[in-house]
């Protein structure tokens, strides 16, 4: 067994260790370090017993919330119109059993959303305090930095057409969706960088190069939108003092972008206006054509199937609705008879149907609808630090709805986690309003001056 897996399992024991004895909320910052390092795809892993490294992390964590003591008047997890619609989206999963085209593959989706509804449940019991918060938005940024060294340290040589296509992971394994990892990185690297002690924001600081390079080196165009995006959403929710430092950071990383990214990237995003241009100029970018024919084919497939086909119930009709020449081929150029989506709400529209699809977009308005009103606290002297995580949550769920056009991340773990941020951030706020302030020490001079104040009485 080499060192490196030695190192992973003290550390992974030692933190559900910590989790029981100590605080759950180690047990949290333990799964989502799991998330990133994901022993099954690394080599060292290969020496490891398959243990559902994950599972038993969240499993742990779940064992360790006898140590948490209840906060009085603290309302219940359910009383959150997010999570709570978030629950029954999950549910409408577990119906569709019912008519679903694939029953395995929505088998399988429901219960991978339960689990998501489980870890909404976590976060929002586990992180009760603004550091709390900050040490998950601090884990998160780690993983990311990991995963961006691990591009910066690979060849050329294991790249697909230049594009680095994944670094392994649960739903992070190709280029796109890492692309859109790094980015959820970035907006949290710079909300640590604004306000956290000096040797937090250093590691923000030294992650957020080797995270841009990341993105770039997966030449993800939805990506490079979905983190505009963000950032402009991040700018908007941000606390007004912290807003001039924002343009600031936004210039910064445009000049990191303009000097880090070859020709070839800017070729890729500019094909983004430009379907017909590419790295190829006289090559048409299939890939873009793809997305659109397919988009006009999935609102044909939601007419026909209003319930909802099931999950992944678009690459089982595609044959029916797309043309031969879209759909998917194989490397060596055969043809694969099916195409995926490629956008998350057309995903939900086509695999779980109208109902699912308003499901969705009362998540989202009811998550938007809460941010502006954590926003507005701003005035009754809410906590600067908590003010940035805010634009952090309404930033990352912007990026991923943005990059979410032009691929399907309707299982994006991240956006969970950030679903259960805002959950535990909505009612955190309001008590950190309630929170009294710390009462100044008397100075000595007051002290001496009491006494003959009662003498002259």
């Amino acid at each position: 067994m080499s060192l490196t897996s030695i190192a992973f399992l003290i550390a992974f024991f030692g933190g559900l260790l910590a989790s029981l004895l100590r605080n759950p909320a180690y047990g949290l910052y333990t799964y989502i370090a799991v998330f990133y390092l994901h022993p099954p795809d690394r080599w060292w892993g290969e020496m490891l017993p398959d243990l559902r490294w994950s599972l038993l992390a969240a499993f742990v964590t779940l064992i360790s919330l006898w140590r948490v003591s209840p906060i009085p008047d603290r309302p219940s997890w359910l009383q959150n119109n997010a999570a709570a619609i978030f629950l029954v989206f999950v549910g409408w999963f577990w119906i569709q059993l019912a008519w679903a085209l694939d029953t395995n593959m929505q088998l399988e989706a429901a219960v991978l959303f339960t689990k998501y509804a489980l870890l909404v449940y976590l976060i929002y019991v586990i992180v009760r305090t603004e550091d709390i918060f900050r040490n998950v938005l601090l884990v998160h940024v780690l993983g990311c930095l990991f995963l961006a060294w691990i591009i910066f340290v690979t060849p050329e040589s294991g790249r697909l057409d230049g594009r680095f296509d994944g670094v392994g992971g649960p739903g992070i394994d190709d280029a796109n969706s890492l692309a859109m990892q790094l980015s959820t990185g970035l907006l949290a690297a710079s909300a640590l960088l604004l306000r956290s002690s000096l040797r937090i924001r250093l590691i923000a600081l030294a992650a957020s190069p080797l995270i841009v390079n990341g993105i770039i080196q997966t030449l993800s165009r939805g990506s490079v939108l979905g983190l505009v995006a963000g950032g402009l959403v991040m700018l908007l929710y941000a606390p007004q003092h912290f807003r001039r430092a924002y343009y600031a950071l936004g210039l910064l990383g445009l000049l990191i972008l303009l000097q880090m990214a070859p020709a070839k990237f800017w070729e890729r995003v500019a094909s983004i206006a430009d379907p017909t241009r590419s790295e190829q100029v006289v090559e048409v970018d299939k890939s873009t054509l793809a997305r659109f024919a397919l988009a006009e084919s999935q609102l044909e497939m939601a007419i026909d199937y209003p319930f909802g086909a099931g999950h992944r119930g678009t690459a089982d009709l595609s044959p029916r609705y797309l043309s031969e020449e879209y759909l998917a081929k194989s490397e060596s150029g055969e043809a694969l008879g099916t195409r995926s989506s490629h956008n998350t709400f057309l995903s939900v529209l086509v695999e779980h149907g109208v109902f699912g699809a308003l499901l969705f977009i009362c998540l989202l308005v009811s998550a938007f609808r809460q941010l502006r009103q954590l926003r507005e606290l701003d005035a009754a002297g809410l906590p600067e630090a908590l003010g940035l995580y805010r634009a952090t949550i309404a930033g990352t769920i912007a990026s991923v709805l943005i990059a979410g056009i032009f691929t399907d991340y309707l299982k994006a773990e991240v956006f969970v986690w950030f679903l259960g941020l805002l959950a535990a951030l909505y009612e955190l706020s309001p008590r950190a309003l309630q929170t009294p302030a710390p009462v100044e020490p008397p100075e000595p001079e007051e002290l001496l001056e009491a006494p003959r104040r009662r003498a002259r009485r």
